[in-house]
């Protein structure tokens, strides 16, 4: 998986200690072309990747937030109710830029109280 590999070079790497990582989801332009899914840490725009590691640009703009609550496991019902309820009722229409998880780096995530953010770029 894409956390399995981030994970197996991260703690090595010269990337920045943060607090938080973050799931990349990015869209493709083609209906016959997957979308990309990228895990990683928030770094700078000037900030020089290392060998072994993608690069996604997360341009500025606003986001609307749905958390999951609960195991990691059980994150089906909380796409489903982020993309089929509460987006839909905020009336807001979505932006072209890669839709966002956002994880808290010292949580363990198979505990029942577990949260992250699900997050969709929006105009």
């Amino acid at each position: 998986s894409a956390w399995q590999s981030f994970f197996a070079q991260y703690h090595s790497s010269a990337l920045p200690r943060r607090n938080a990582f973050y799931g990349a989801v990015v869209p493709s332009e083609s209906i016959d072309v997957p979308m990309t899914y990228v895990a990683g840490v928030l770094v700078d725009s000037n900030t020089e990747v290392p060998e072994g590691f993608a690069s996604v640009d997360i341009p500025a703009g606003k986001y609307f937030c749905a958390k999951h609550l609960g195991p990691m496991i059980n994150l089906a019902p909380s796409y489903g109710n982020a993309y089929g309820v509460e987006f839909p009722a905020s009336g807001l229409d979505m932006r072209p830029a890669p839709h966002l998880e956002i994880y808290e780096s010292d949580k363990e995530p198979m505990d029942s109280d577990y949260e992250f953010i699900i997050a969709i770029p929006v105009n």
